[in-house]
């Protein structure tokens, strides 16, 4: 399926909006002090490498849920989420000096809210 796939994006053609596969989304925490004070050591970093606009629109929604095992999981909304793992993953990784993983996230917090 998943040849299927970049065969068909290749093309030009896009997946319907049913054909997706559902987000799942994880439910709200608010991070503890600690990891908020981790993550605005990386934020700022990650503020370095990209121009403000850049920041506004992709990247400043993204908030902490946990640093386990090595591991940055941060938290976008599910309409951002896709993008922000595609083409800023590298970067949020090397700015973590870690790996990275972005999850969509259920929350109603002014971060997450459209």
């Amino acid at each position: 399926m998943l040849i299927q796939e970049r065969a068909d994006r290749q093309r030009g053609h896009r997946q319907s909006p049913t054909s997706r596969p559902a987000v799942e989304l994880v439910p709200h925490r608010e991070p503890s002090e600690r990891l908020q004070q981790a993550w605005a050591a990386v934020e700022q970093a990650i503020r370095a490498m990209v121009d403000e606009p850049i920041w506004q629109l992709w990247l400043a929604d993204l908030h902490p849920r946990s640093l386990m095992a090595g591991t940055w999981c941060l938290a976008a909304r599910p309409e951002h989420q896709e993008w922000i793992e595609t083409r800023f993953g590298r970067l949020l990784a090397e700015c973590a000096g870690c790996p990275v993983q972005i999850v969509a996230c259920d929350c109603q917090k002014a971060a997450c809210a459209a």
